[in-house]
């Protein structure tokens, strides 16, 4: 059976990651554990953490580091917590903390996975008319520059929602 991990990198999160949490923990997606990475917050954001650990699930593990590091270092965090857990994950799903990626497009992207357990996914976002001019620019850009070495389309390669297999993550 095919299971998959869940990795949130967060930096100063809100009520948003709680409640991104809440839906996680009553998916019935194929999800084992749900892993959040605290960046190195601030003392004022500690107590949404404390939240969760309180939350009291199984599946729900933190850890700190202790000083910002960067989304990238907060990610191979992650992705080494599963890499040593004893029971092994067929891939690490990645969210990030702010809400913008909903469980439902979560549960959308496993489906894909699980029907192509070797391949990247990549949940694209809808980009509305109030996203500021520079963010679009920077996607537009990255997004060609992709197409350009890879020759596939990819929409949006920014998101933080990706579905990773294991055996990239080796």
């Amino acid at each position: 059976m095919q299971t998959f991990g869940v990795l949130i990198p967060a930096l100063n999160p809100d009520q948003k990651l709680i409640d991104l949490l809440h839906q996680l923990l009553v998916s019935n997606g194929p999800i084992s554990t749900i892993l959040i990475v605290d960046d190195g917050s601030s003392a004022a954001h500690q107590l949404i953490f404390k939240q969760i650990e309180s939350m009291r699930d199984s599946r729900l593990h933190v850890l700190h580091h202790d000083h910002n590091r960067g989304k990238g270092a907060a990610l191979k965090t992650g992705f080494q917590f599963y890499l040593d857990q004893a029971t092994p994950v067929t891939g690490v799903a990645t969210m990030d903390s702010d809400g913008q990626h909903t469980v439902v497009a979560l549960e959308k992207c496993l489906a894909l996975a699980g029907q192509r357990p070797g391949d990247l996914v990549i949940g694209a976002r809808k980009f509305t008319e109030d996203i500021p001019f520079r963010s679009r620019f920077g996607n537009l850009l990255t997004d060609g520059l992709v197409r350009l070495i890879t020759h596939q389309t990819i929409s949006d390669t920014q998101t933080g929602l990706r579905v990773i297999p294991m055996s990239y993550v080796h």
